[in-house]
C-alpha cells in the first residue's frame, strides 16, 4: 500500500467498522435484543414506553369525557345564540350529555353545570351603522370556567379548566370561539337562522390534572383552529361542512419536582418528568372541498368527493362583461373633488355561476415606462350589470408590456387562466373561448353580455399543505445520582397531493443542545432524514430525493471516545407504468413504476464517499464499498 493511500485504506477500514455496527444498531433500535448493540439503550427505551403507556391508559380513561366535554360546548353555543335571538323567556335546558344550560337575560350569559360561563363581543371589523343601529360580520363568544370530569376505574375526578393567556403569537387572549358571518347581524344569529362562513377556535390554555403511573401530573393543552364553512353553490339542500385551513395544538405535561440541575447551558433545570408536544398544520383547498362530515375528520384527506354529488357541466358558467369606467385613482390633498385624479380605465366582469364576480381594470398605457396599471376587485351581483358596486379591491400595480386590456386578456388566455375557472365544492371547469385561425383570442365586444358553459375537469381534494410535529421527554433515569435523558422527535411534512410529499425527521437522544437541526451533545446518539417523492414535468418521471445524517456521540470503536457522522444520499428515478416494479421507497406495494428504474445511494463517511446501496434483488439491498467489499444491509 502507498504510504499516500494509508490514511484513505485506514479510513474505508474504519467506515466498514461504523458502518457495520451501525446498520446492527438501527436493527435492535430500542434495545429489544439485549445480547445486541442498540441505537439508544435498551433500558431507557423500555422505561420511556412504560411511561407513555400511563399517558395512553388516562386518554383512553378520560377521551369519551373529553369527546362529551366539546359536544356540550357546542350544544351549550347553540343554546346561546337560539336565547340571544329569542322574543321570549328562554326557558332553561341541557345539554346532550346531561348538563344544565341556564340563560340569564339581564347578563345575556350562558351557564353549562353552573361552572362554565358563554359571553359573546361583538368585533368592530367590518361593522357598518345604518339608523343608528350597529351590525357586525364576527363575534367572539366567551368560554370561561370550567367543567367536571367524573372518576373512571382507573382515574380520579378532575376538571378541565378554560383559562385566558399566551395564544401562539405570545398575546393574551381569552379562550373563545369567533363565529363569521358573509352577511352583518345586531347579535350572532341562531345557527338554524345562518351557519357561520367560518369559525376560529382559540384556547390558550386547557388544563387538567391528572395521574400517570401514580405520579400527579399537571397537563396543560393550547388549542386554536380556523374552520372555513364550504356550502355547495349547485345543491341548496346540503348544509355546511367545515374544514380545518389552520391548526395550533400544544400540550405540555409537568411531573412531580424532585429537585433541581445543572443544565448545559450553566444554569439550571428542575428535575422531573416533563414531555411536550407542538404540533402546526395548515391544509391545501379547505376554503373549497366539500368534506363527507360536516366537522373535520382525519378520513376527509385526500378523499375526492363523489361523483355522483359532482355536476360535470354547467350551462352559463362563466359571463363575461366588457366596457370602460371613470376612476378615481387620487382624492387630492383636499376634500373638494377639484383635485382629484380621474381615469377612464378598460374592464372585463367575470362572473362564475354559484361563485364571485371579479373585475379586471386596465388603466392607460404608459409609454415611457411601457406599462400599464392594474386593479383587481370584487363586485357586487346585480339585476343590472351596469350598476354593480365594488365590495373589495386589491392596490393598484403596474404590468409591464401591457398596453391595452386585450394585452392581458391574451396574456390571461396563454397562461390558462382565463379559460380556467373553479367552483367551491365541485372543482375547476374548463370553458372554450372564441379564437382565430391563429390561435389568438378574439376581443370581446363592448357593452355586450357573454356566456360559456363550463366542462368539470379538475376536483378538489383536502390535502396537507404543511405540518409540524416536535415530540419532546425529558424524563429522570436516576433521582439519586440527579439524571435527566432528553429525547426529541421532530417532524415536519408537505403532502399537498397524496403521492407527492416533502418529509423531514428528526431524532435526538440523551443531547444537550440542537446545531444545525442536528441533536448534539457529549453522549447524543440522533439522525436527521429527509425524503422529497415529485414528478419532473421535463424529463416525465417520478423522481425520489433521500438524505440521511447520523451523529454517534461517545463512540469507542476505534479507542478513545469521539463523536462520529455519516451522511447518506440517495436519488430515484423512474417513469409511471404498469410492469409490476418496484422502485424507490414509496408506493412499492402499487408496483407504479416502468421498466426503467435508477436508483442509487451513496455513503460518505468523514467527508469521502465510501460505499454505494443499491437494491440488486427485489427487497435485497447490497452495501458496494469503493475496494470492492460489501456487504447486506439489513442482516445483523
Amino acid at each position: 500500500m502507498p504510504e499516500s493511500l494509508a490514511s484513505w485504506q485506514t479510513s474505508l477500514e474504519k467506515s466498514k467498522t461504523f458502518i457495520t455496527d451501525l446498520n446492527k444498531r438501527f436493527l435492535n433500535f430500542k434495545g429489544d435484543n439485549p445480547n445486541e448493540v442498540s441505537f439508544i439503550d435498551g433500558g431507557y427505551a423500555d422505561s420511556l414506553e412504560l411511561y407513555y403507556d400511563g399517558y395512553t391508559n388516562v386518554y383512553n380513561a378520560i377521551s369519551p369525557q373529553l369527546d362529551a366535554v366539546l359536544q356540550d360546548v357546542r350544544d351549550g353555543i347553540s343554546y346561546y345564540l337560539d336565547c340571544l335571538n329569542s322574543s321570549t323567556t328562554c326557558a332553561s335546558s341541557t345539554t346532550t350529555n346531561g348538563r344544565s344550560l341556564v340563560y340569564s337575560a339581564s347578563n345575556k350569559t350562558v351557564s353549562i353545570s353552573g361552572t362554565l360561563t358563554l359571553s359573546y363581543d361583538a368585533l368592530d371589523t367590518g361593522s357598518i351603522v345604518e339608523n343608528s343601529i350597529t351590525t357586525y360580520l364576527a363575534f367572539d363568544v366567551y368560554t370561561e370556567g370550567f367543567l367536571a370530569l367524573n372518576a373512571t376505574a382507573t382515574t380520579d375526578a378532575t376538571n378541565v379548566t378554560f383559562d385566558t393567556s399566551t395564544n401562539s403569537i405570545d398575546v393574551e387572549e381569552r379562550p373563545h370561539f369567533r363565529l363569521i358571518y358573509n352577511s352583518h347581524y345586531e347579535v350572532p344569529p341562531a345557527f338554524s337562522t345562518d351557519e357561520a362562513g367560518g369559525i376560529d377556535v382559540a384556547w390558550p390554555s386547557v388544563k387538567l390534572n391528572v395521574a400517570i403511573n401514580d405520579e400527579p401530573h399537571e397537563v396543560e393543552v393550547l388549542f386554536e383552529t380556523s374552520l372555513f364553512g364550504v356550502s355547495d353553490p349547485y345543491d341548496s339542500a346540503v348544509e355546511v361542512h367545515y374544514n380545518p385551513t389552520a391548526v395550533v395544538f400544544w400540550l405540555r405535561s409537568s411531573g412531580e419536582n424532585l429537585g433541581e440541575i445543572s443544565n448545559s447551558t450553566g444554569g439550571t433545570s428542575t428535575l422531573q418528568n416533563y414531555t411536550s408536544l407542538i404540533m402546526e398544520a395548515s391544509t391545501v383547498n379547505g376554503n373549497v372541498y366539500y368534506a363527507d362530515s360536516k366537522w373535520p375528520e382525519f378520513s376527509n384527506l385526500f378523499i375526492k368527493r363523489p361523483e355522483s354529488a359532482l355536476v360535470t357541466n354547467v350551462s352559463d358558467l362563466a359571463t363575461f362583461y366588457r366596457s370602460t369606467e371613470q376612476v378615481t385613482t387620487d382624492t387630492g390633498a383636499t376634500d373638494s373633488t377639484s383635485d382629484d385624479t380621474v381615469e377612464t380605465a378598460e374592464y372585463i366582469d367575470i362572473a362564475i355561476a354559484g361563485g364571485s364576480i371579479g373585475r379586471y381594470r386596465i388603466f392607460p398605457y404608459n409609454a415611457s415606462l411601457d406599462a400599464s396599471n392594474l386593479q383587481i376587485c370584487t363586485m357586487s351581483d346585480t339585476a343590472d350589470i351596469t350598476a354593480r358596486e365594488e365590495l373589495a379591491c386589491g392596490s393598484i400595480t403596474r404590468v409591464g408590456g401591457i398596453t391595452n386590456l386585450d394585452d392581458f386578456l391574451q396574456l390571461q388566455f396563454e397562461g390558462g387562466v382565463l379559460d380556467y375557472h373553479e367552483v367551491a365544492a365541485q372543482g375547476g371547469y374548463k370553458i372554450t373561448l372564441p379564437t382565430d385561425a391563429d390561435g389568438l383570442l378574439i376581443p370581446f365586444a363592448e357593452d355586450v353580455e357573454v356566456a360559456f358553459d363550463g366542462v368539470l375537469e379538475n376536483t378538489y381534494q383536502l390535502g396537507i399543505g404543511a405540518l409540524y410535529l416536535t415530540a419532546t421527554a425529558n424524563y429522570v433515569t436516576d433521582v439519586e445520582n440527579r439524571e435527566l435523558t432528553p429525547t426529541i422527535l421532530d417532524t415536519s411534512l408537505i403532502r399537498k397531493v397524496k403521492d407527492y410529499f416533502e418529509v423531514t425527521t428528526v431524532f435526538g437522544y440523551d443531547y444537550d443542545y440542537i446545531l444545525s437541526n442536528i441533536p448534539t451533545g457529549a453522549n447524543a446518539q440522533s439522525f436527521n432524514i429527509s425524503y422529497l417523492v415529485e414528478y419532473s414535468e421535463t424529463s416525465n418521471v417520478n423522481i425520489e430525493v433521500g438524505s440521511l445524517v447520523v451523529l454517534r456521540s461517545g463512540v469507542t470503536l476505534f479507542g478513545a471516545a469521539e463523536s462520529i457522522g455519516l451522511l447518506s444520499t440517495s436519488r430515484v428515478e423512474y417513469s409511471v407504468g404498469d410492469t409490476n416494479t418496484a422502485c424507490g421507497a414509496y408506493n412499492r406495494d402499487e408496483l407504479v413504476a416502468g421498466d426503467d428504474c435508477e436508483a442509487v445511494a451513496y455513503l460518505r463517511y468523514r467527508g469521502s464517499l465510501m460505499a454505494t446501496i443499491r437494491e440488486e434483488r427485489p427487497g435485497v439491498y447490497i452495501v458496494r464499498y469503493v475496494d470492492g467489499t460489501w456487504i447486506m444491509l439489513g442482516e445483523s
